[in-house]
């Protein structure tokens, strides 16, 4: 990834999920939140989105920008010196009742000088009734 301008901001974000062999309830809330390095909240989305099934990916959906003027400095810091510092994407759930969701999620943050972060999670992650929220570092996307 080039070096950002440091005056570009944030323009569109947007996230798909892989669904792997433990589907997402129809009825299960979805909450997925962008925060900064610092902990600021920039974008989300929320709904039950209805069922993801077995084996399939899901999205995109468009996030919410709720701070238009962040800019990719601070969403990830790393560009010329690591260990590189990034900010958080977090998924929740909330089921009524029981939900198993086995899932990958891959998160594009995109800029006004054209580059890009983010999230492309290759590795299956787990959320249920009882531990519902994950966080995945946004770095540069390959």
């Amino acid at each position: 990834m080039p070096e950002p301008n440091p005056n570009a901001t944030l323009v569109s974000a947007e996230i798909r999920f892989n669904t792997y062999d433990d589907d997402k309830d129809d009825d299960t809330h979805l909450t997925v939140r962008v925060r900064t390095i610092d902990g600021r909240l920039v974008a989300e989305t929320a709904g039950d989105f209805g069922h993801f099934e077995d084996g399939s990916t899901w999205g995109p959906f468009s996030l919410e920008i709720l701070n238009p003027a962040i800019t990719a400095v601070e969403l990830f810091r790393g560009f010329s010196s690591p260990p590189p510092i990034g900010g958080t994407l977090i998924v929740r759930i909330d089921p009524h009742g029981d939900d198993t969701w086995k899932f990958a999620p891959v998160l594009h943050l995109m800029f006004s000088d054209g580059n890009q972060l983010g999230v492309n999670k290759t590795l299956i992650e787990r959320v249920t009734e009882e531990n519902r929220e994950k966080s995945f570092g946004i770095g540069p996307l390959d």
